[in-house]
């Protein structure tokens, strides 16, 4: 038989996983990455978006990983280290920008803000994080300022050589993470062909060059006087 203590501990863990099930239901929700570690950096809580860029089917997947089981041991490292370093510190870390690669194979810049836990005694017992793409925005800002160095390094007859390769490096950054939007792939389309029209232009000799360049016939001698004319 059921005592009064027994019902009444049910109904508060009932109660429990009723918020835990709303909480885990409202972030998932959330477009962005958002989640909650332990002091060891391991999730604790994460939504649908960051598990679905890291290949698992549910969030509940994440619970227990750490950021050396998603990411390269190199990046996986600094991660850690700016964490632990917050959870030492009780400093939060504001709108940082941090570069991944998730699953596909597709890199992401990211606007990562992270703040301690604390619990009643003030102690910190974890960190809870979210963070936003910012991929497209970033792609905008790397080709608005790509462009102007070219059309400068073009302006200031830079060697030929080193204007492409600054394009080509142009291009290959507009190229990786998720596709730029279609409008700078129409600029992209204008500085490639501005480039190339003026790298042809820088290479091939105008009309008044070519004219002034060329070799020149000398003028015929003037007849012997009193020869007639043939």
């Amino acid at each position: 038989m059921a005592t009064h203590e027994d019902i009444s501990e049910l109904t508060a863990s009932r109660l429990l996983m009723n918020q835990h099930i709303s909480l885990q239901t409202l972030i998932d929700w959330v477009p962005d990455y958002m989640w909650v570690k332990d002091t060891e950096s391991r999730f604790v809580v994460a939504n649908r978006a960051i598990a679905a860029d890291h290949g698992r089917q549910e969030a509940s997947e994440m619970v227990g990983l750490s950021d050396f089981d998603l990411h390269a041991p190199e990046l996986a490292r600094q991660f850690r280290t700016s964490e632990q370093d917050l959870l030492h510190s009780g400093q939060p870390m504001i709108d940082r920008e941090e570069f991944i690669v998730d699953v596909s194979g597709s890199g992401k810049w990211l606007s990562s803000t992270k703040v301690p836990v604390r619990n009643a005694r003030n102690e910190i017992f974890g960190l809870v994080g979210i963070a936003r793409n910012i991929t497209a925005r970033k792609q905008a800002d790397d080709l608005r300022n790509g462009q102007a160095q070219i059309l400068e390094m073009i302006a200031t007859s830079a060697p030929l050589e080193d204007v492409l390769e600054r394009l080509m490096r142009l291009i290959e950054s507009q190229l990786t993470g998720y596709p730029a939007p279609c409008c700078c792939s129409t600029r992209m389309a204008a500085i490639c062909g501005m480039a190339r029209r003026l790298a042809w232009q820088r290479i091939t000799p105008t009309p008044s060059t070519a004219s002034a360049s060329a070799p020149r016939l000398a003028p015929a001698a003037p007849p012997p006087t009193g020869a007639s004319p043939s």
